[in-house]
C-alpha cells in the first residue's frame, strides 16, 4: 500500500489522475476496511482524494485514520511499558499519535507533522499556480452563525488571512480574503461548502456583481485582485 505515496503532485513520479493510481487506491478502498492502512503518515491517499477533488473520502480519511491513531492520555515518562498501556497514564490529555495501528511508538513527529499538514491544506492548499481557500472544510464548519476564520497563514504567494462567517439560514455566506502580496496567484479559489449542499445563486465582490463562480463545484474564483476583499454569495 505505501505505492500510493508515489502520487504526489509535487514528486513528478506519477499524478494523481493517473490510471495506475486510480488502480491502487481502488485497491486501497476495496481491501482495507474504510480505507484505512497500517501507518497512515506514509499513506497518500488522503493527499491523493483532496487532489482529485474527492471532498467527502478525503474527509473521511482525515478522520478514521487519527480516531484510529491518536492517544488522548498522558504517561509516566519512566514507567515500564508505557508506550503500550494506559496503566501507568496520569494528568491532562496529551492528544499525541500512535505511530501504527499496532499501538506503539506514541509521540511520532512525522505522524503528527503529516496531520498538520493535512489539516492545512483543508483551510489552505496551493496546487500549481492556484491559491486554493477552504478547499475541504466540512460542511457543519458552515452550520448557521459558525466562523471560518485562518490568520498569518504562510503561503507560496505570501501571507494570507480570511474569514467565513455563515448566514446560511437567510440565504448568505460572506467571506473576507487578503489577498497574499508577495507573489501573485493565477487563480485564488474560495470554496464554501453549504452545510445543506445549496447552490450558489449570485455573488458580489466588493459591493459589485461577480460573475466568476460555479455552482457545482462551489467555487468562486477571485483573479486579477489585491488587498482585502469582501465577498457576499447568495443562495
Amino acid at each position: 500500500m505505501g505505492f500510493a505515496c508515489l502520487a504526489d503532485s509535487d514528486s513528478g513520479v506519477y499524478g494523481s489522475g493517473d490510471p495506475l493510481i486510480k488502480d491502487v487506491i481502488d485497491v486501497i478502498e476495496g481491501s482495507l476496511k474504510d480505507g484505512i492502512t497500517y501507518q497512515i503518515g506514509y499513506e497518500a491517499h488522503p493527499r491523493i482524494h483532496l487532489l482529485n477533488d474527492d471532498i467527502p473520502l478525503f474527509l473521511r480519511s482525515l478522520y478514521l485514520e487519527y480516531a484510529s491513531l491518536i492517544r488522548p492520555w498522558e504517561w509516566e515518562a519512566d514507567a515500564p511499558g508505557r508506550r503500550d498501556t494506559p496503566e501507568t497514564t496520569v494528568g491532562p490529555a496529551a492528544y499525541e499519535f500512535f505511530e501504527h495501528i499496532g499501538k506503539v511508538a506514541c509521540d511520532k513527529t512525522f505522524e503528527e507533522a503529516v496531520f498538520l499538514q493535512r489539516v492545512r491544506n483543508m483551510l489552505v492548499m496551493e496546487i500549481g499556480g492556484q491559491l486554493w481557500l477552504a478547499r475541504a472544510t466540512p460542511r457543519a464548519w458552515l452550520q448557521q452563525g459558525k466562523k471560518i476564520s485562518v490568520k498569518n497563514a504562510p503561503t507560496y504567494f505570501g501571507t494570507l488571512a480570511y474569514e467565513i462567517l455563515s448566514d446560511a439560514d437567510h440565504g448568505k455566506i460572506t467571506a473576507t480574503v487578503e489577498i497574499p502580496a508577495r507573489k501573485t496567484a493565477k487563480d485564488v479559489i474560495l470554496r464554501l461548502r453549504h452545510p445543506k449542499t445549496a447552490p450558489i445563486k449570485s455573488v458580489t465582490v466588493n459591493g459589485k456583481p461577480w460573475q466568476d463562480f460555479d455552482p457545482k463545484q462551489e467555487i468562486i474564483t477571485l483573479k486579477g485582485l489585491t488587498g482585502t476583499v469582501a465577498v457576499i454569495a447568495t443562495y
